[in-house]
């Protein structure tokens, strides 16, 4: 009897999202269907003597969404010439790789059916499975909703992605099954509504919320719910109710602490191109719930073509304001939504509506970019002139670099962030760190 053989190379990539769940997805797809899978996640060359089990007449699945997998998915073709490959369909077929592409159908199949075999997966997804806040509870990621993004955002490789570029709905029905599912499986856990945007039809996200509640009703303690959301839809959401103290109390009721928006940037010029709400909008939005038992991470993304000091002084300023405490945080994401947590830093993807310019607008520093470490700075940034500096948080900067493990960096008034960079006997990904938290925090301005 021939195998469904369905390999996750290993990557570096510790935040993971959207269309990285398709390998998931996948594995649940064939085990659905009685095939005879053997799912080998986070795979490295160690494991290269388990390939010998794989026959000609086997299918054989290899997934590739990151940079850094590249190398060991040129290695895989080479040993298994009949593989396919999915994953970022753009970055496959740039590759030149043997493409497969998830029909609307295995995809929704997937999300059906993937809390069901969660206990078949040795990593889950990773990033998604933590509290993200100290005190709270492990949680499962879920696309509650909707799966997909049609927004098309500039810097974002989502829409380009998407079958169809038409979002995939999740019929109410499957998501309260696959929440029962968890609480028999781990009672007392979490979710984390993983939809781009779950707030996005507020008669379903009500619905759902107050459905996970009630599994919760004979029990000694509550849900505990986290959900990605937009500054629009999430604002919709609060309006529908009469008023703000009963939308409040109905977060605390159902459980939901804390909403993840995709600020990016505060600065006004910046979020246009990048397609992104209003930055009046996100202000509202956060002076609103400032003083709510439900939390706004605001997630942002670094060294975007345009980037400049201004526009780190605006981001960082805007979370002085309403980011939240590091201290308070899980120790993976107090790198964002925090004052100098830098989020996620660029990455030029295949597909997107700036790719094939970006060469133009920035200095690259790595064919093989990750999220997490700087892969390109724009020119808007490296050209920039310092104007002002303030050496007086050397405390403050010391522990944010210390974050990083990135080194301080002594600046002067009128000199260009290229030269500074450039006279440190750092790499220049390690010393744009330095940069854009001094940028952050206000120490250069």
């Amino acid at each position: 009897m021939s195998k469904t053989w369905i390999i996750d190379p290993s990557s570096i990539e510790e935040n993971r999202g959207s269309f990285v769940y398709l390998v998931y997805y996948k594995a649940t797809v064939e085990m659905k269907r009685g095939k005879d899978v053997r799912f080998l996640e986070d795979f490295t060359i160690t494991q290269k003597d388990i390939l010998d089990d794989i026959c000609p007449d086997d299918d054989v699945f290899i997934s590739l969404w990151s940079y850094p997998q590249i190398e060991l998915c040129r290695l895989l073709y080479l040993r298994i010439p009949q593989a396919k490959f999915f994953g970022y369909s753009p970055l496959i077929m740039e590759e030149r790789l043997p493409l497969y592409i998830m029909s609307r159908e295995e995809i929704y199949q997937g999300i059906q059916h993937y809390a069901f075999y969660t206990d078949t997966f040795k990593h889950l997804l990773l990033s998604d499975c933590d509290g993200h806040l100290k005190d709270r509870p492990e949680v499962y990621p879920l696309c509650g909703i909707e799966y997909g993004c049609s927004r098309n955002c500039s810097f974002c490789p989502v829409t380009p992605n998407l079958p169809g570029k038409t979002k995939i709905s999740i019929p109410l029905i499957d998501t309260i099954r696959s929440l029962e599912n968890y609480q028999k499986k781990t009672p007392g856990s979490g979710v984390h509504f993983t939809d781009e945007d779950f707030f996005r039809d507020v008669k379903k996200a009500k619905f759902i919320l107050e459905e996970n509640q009630r599994l919760f009703e004979d029990k000694e303690y509550g849900p505990s719910v986290i959900a990605l959301g937009s500054v629009n839809t999430f604002t919709d959401f609060l309006d529908s109710f009469n008023t703000d103290a009963e939308a409040f109390r109905f977060c605390k009721k159902v459980g939901l602490f804390l909403v993840e928006i995709g600020l990016e940037t505060a600065d006004h010029g910046l979020a246009a191109h990048m397609g992104k709400s209003k930055i009046d909008a996100a202000v509202r939005l956060a002076e609103r719930v400032r003083q709510a038992p439900v939390k706004i991470l605001w997630l942002t993304l670094s060294l975007s073509p345009g980037e400049t000091i201004a526009s780190l002084n605006a981001t960082g300023d805007f979370l002085k304001e309403y980011g939240l405490n590091p201290k308070e945080m899980s120790p993976r994401i107090r790198t964002n939504g925090t004052r100098a947590g830098l989020g996620q830093f660029f990455q030029k993807y295949p597909g997107t509506r700036d790719y094939k310019s970006i060469e133009e607008k920035g200095m690259t520093l790595s064919t093989r970019p990750s999220r997490l470490i700087p892969g390109f700075i724009p020119h808007s940034l490296l050209k920039d002139r310092v104007k002002e500096v303030d050496n007086s948080r050397k405390e403050e900067y010391e522990y944010w670099l210390s974050l990083y493990g990135a080194p301080m960096m002594t600046f002067f008034e009128g000199g260009r962030v290229h030269q500074m960079i450039d006279i440190l006997p750092y790499p220049r990904w390690q010393s744009i760190i330095s940069v854009c938290v001094a940028g952050r925090l206000g120490i250069i301005r």
